[in-house]
């Protein structure tokens, strides 16, 4: 649902520290929930915010697909070279492509989001389809990287 939540695992228990009413990351709001069930939740909220009203149908889903994506995760360092990414996205269900990273940059060690320097969403009619093209994608696109120093 449209909400975020910050939540921590205690010996005494799950504890929610956070709940918020928002969209959670362009990730999910924006690519996986059309790819999914085809419907834009983010252009209906907008239509709200602005006076415009809610079609009834605004969130009925037009598709039935699975929707999984993946952070592509070369070794930190400075990127040598991008490549894979125009033949990936020829391949069945891969439905986009994010890279972040740039040739000569650098990748940090992984803390947080933030140093993900690509994505790969896929798409199926199941779960194991979209997760074997999502297989397919990451090793279709190549980020190589060495030595920051280099």
């Amino acid at each position: 649902g449209p909400v975020k939540a910050d939540a921590v695992l205690t010996d005494e228990g799950f504890k929610i520290l956070e709940m918020a009413p928002r969209f959670h990351g362009p990730r999910g709001t924006l690519w996986m929930i059309p790819l999914a069930l085809g419907f834009q939740p983010l252009a209906a909220a907008l239509q709200v915010l602005t006076g415009e009203g809610l079609p009834n149908n605004a969130f009925k889903p037009s598709l039935d697909m699975k929707c999984i994506y993946r952070a592509i995760l070369p070794e930190p360092g400075r990127v040598v070279s991008i490549s894979g990414v125009e033949e990936a996205l020829k391949l069945p269900g891969i439905e986009n492509i994010m890279i972040f990273a740039r040739q000569g940059g650098i990748i940090p060690d992984y803390r947080n989001s933030s140093h993900v320097p690509g994505y790969v969403f896929a798409i199926g009619d199941s779960f194991e389809l979209a997760e074997r093209r999502l297989e397919r994608g990451i090793s279709t696109v190549k980020i190589e990287t060495c030595a920051p120093g280099f």
